[in-house]
């Protein structure tokens, strides 16, 4: 080996070193701090980065942290439980076993079952109406955390008793997703659910309308609010589609692509100061 190409062999492996040093990936389990059982789907992810996952159904979970974000947040996070932040090098410091263990503590809230049912209501209080098939918008990500959801700008008391849900299409045969409802408080999102609602529907459920109700946790809201499905579980690679209106004041549509991003507003392309909404209606008193 000629001189040339081992100094060219030492810069590649000192570039390969480099690089997968400032991108390692970073394993562990969430548990909840007093029975250690493992949680799932926490939400995990760097605050306002696109860098985010979901724990498993077993609580496991692995991240891959870069060194250019050791001086951000990492934020594990879950419906009934106490967010606990890190920063991203100090996390790596306490991260040195496969087995790393995240404990949540619980905010003294019981977990209940959610009912599901298929129908439509009477009233509309709040949100886009379905019209036509063809102008639909979709998850563009199936990525642990993706959220695709719709805004309410809202200057009155309110509670939310239920949420309709219109797809368009669906190429699942069936579909596993989280629903979350957020009040809005000086620009920042705060889940105003008490505990997680996860419904599973078969493919012809799905196109019927479902009715998520919220009698047992009903969402009391005095300002804006946004309503979000979250995928959080892998149901393959396919596609979902809500109704959806090229333009929609009222009631625009958002989304993040992992958990803990920031959320941004679906543009236009033909117009970019029209903002798309989709159909999801909250039914209120």
């Amino acid at each position: 080996m000629t001189k040339k190409s081992r100094i060219s062999f030492a810069l590649l492996n000192y570039l390969f070193c480099a690089l997968g040093a400032s991108a390692q990936d970073y394993k562990g389990i969430v548990l909840d701090s007093l029975t250690k059982s493992p949680i799932p789907f926490v939400n995990i992810g760097i605050v306002e980065k696109n860098n985010g996952t979901v724990s498993n159904i077993d609580g496991r979970f692995k991240i891959s942290l870069p060194d250019s974000n050791n001086s951000d947040t990492l934020r594990f996070s879950f419906i009934g439980y106490k967010a606990k932040n890190y920063l991203i090098k100090d996390f790596k410091l306490k991260n040195i076993r496969i087995d790393f263990r995240i404990l949540l503590s619980q905010d003294t809230i019981q977990l209940k079952d959610v009912i599901v049912t298929a129908g439509k209501k009477n009233v509309i209080v709040l949100g886009n109406i379905p019209k036509w098939k063809f102008t639909n918008a979709g998850l563009t990500s199936n990525q642990f955390g993706y959220e695709l959801g719709s805004y309410y700008k809202n200057n009155s008391v309110l509670t939310i008793d239920s949420v309709q849900l219109f797809f368009a299409k669906c190429s699942y045969d069936s579909i596993f997703f989280r629903l979350n409802v957020y009040k809005v408080e000086k620009g920042m999102m705060q889940n105003a659910l008490r505990h997680p609602i996860y419904f599973h529907l078969s493919r012809k459920r799905t196109l019927e309308n479902p009715v998520i109700s919220l009698a047992d946790q009903p969402v009391f809201l005095d300002g804006d609010f946004l309503i979000s499905i979250e995928y959080m579980k892998d149901i393959g690679n396919q596609n979902i589609w809500f109704f959806a209106r090229m333009d929609s004041e009222l009631y625009p549509a958002m989304y993040r692509e992992t958990s803990h991003d920031k959320w941004r507003y679906f543009t236009n392309k033909k117009d970019p100061n029209k903002k798309p909404g989709i159909c999801i209606r909250a039914f209120t008193h």
